[in-house]
């Protein structure tokens, strides 16, 4: 069918004002969608997840009795990835056990002042050791006592680990030891992150 005549003045005047009705609508958003980029990320903070790396529980001294580990990752509500680490130290000789984080690339972490994470004891008077070691192999470590609070949300400055490059962070993690503890113990991290 052919229009003509008013009747397609008409119709032609009809889809005008509906395409501009249209435009108008659609215009706005269009606009927001265009000129408005996907916020930034937040700087202030940085997840342990965020960098590229390797987890491992280890253990030794005095091969091969002076300490045994393993380590468990599992998730909490909301997907929080929970990483614990079993260990036994013996009472007679020495030992250690730990859980890396390994940065193989190293990390840069210069941008940032302090690690914050949540430590979770098994038992009361449990200790631990925070650490970072940088490629050339500085190491430096920070004491977490349980204190009977089973979980602790920690916060320790990067000043408290004098001899580390942040520049080149190689690892961190939690490492024990038979200078402060024996025995069959566990502990738990999580919600690692390096902030301003």
């Amino acid at each position: 069918m052919e229009l003509t005549g008013p009747r397609a003045t008409i119709f032609a005047a009809l889809i005008a004002v509906g395409g501009i009705a249209i435009g108008a609508f659609l215009e706005p958003l269009a606009d927001k969608l265009v000129n408005n980029p996907a916020p930034a990320p937040d700087t202030k903070s940085l997840a342990i997840e965020k960098i590229p790396q390797q987890v491992f529980a280890y253990a030794g001294n005095n091969n091969p009795d002076g300490g045994w580990s393993a380590f468990w990752l599992y998730y909490e509500n909301e997907g929080a990835p929970v990483y614990k680490l079993e260990y036994f130290l013996p009472d007679d000789m020495n030992g250690y056990a730990g859980l890396a984080f390994e940065f193989n690339e190293g990390a840069n972490l210069s941008a940032y002042q302090a690690v914050e994470c949540t430590l979770i004891f098994r038992d009361p008077g449990d200790v631990a050791d925070l650490y970072f070691k940088d490629i050339a192999g500085h190491f430096n470590t920070v004491r977490v006592a349980n204190n009977n609070a089973n979980e602790i949300v920690v916060r320790y400055e990067f000043g408290n680990y004098p001899d580390v490059n942040f520049n080149a962070v190689n690892e961190f993690g939690v490492v024990v030891s038979t200078d402060f503890i024996t025995g069959g113990h566990h502990v738990r991290i999580r919600d690692i992150r390096f902030v301003k």
